[in-house]
């Protein structure tokens, strides 16, 4: 998603194109500064952990 503005690197510290997952309460639970080698893995395990506290074992 485009922000209007432009001012979402800057409120939440990433760059362009860094990514932050937002809990419902406005909590920055995840951030990412740029893309990574694995990036849906990487936000599954986050989404995992934060859900339930467990998070399925990294691929390799």
């Amino acid at each position: 998603m485009r922000e209007a503005t432009d001012r979402f690197p800057q409120t939440y510290g990433v760059k362009p194109a860094g990514a932050v997952l937002v809990r419902p309460y406005g909590f920055a639970a995840w951030r990412a500064d740029a893309p990574g080698p694995d990036d849906e893995s990487t936000l599954r395990r986050t989404h995992a952990l934060l859900l339930d506290g467990t998070a399925p074992a990294a691929r390799a």
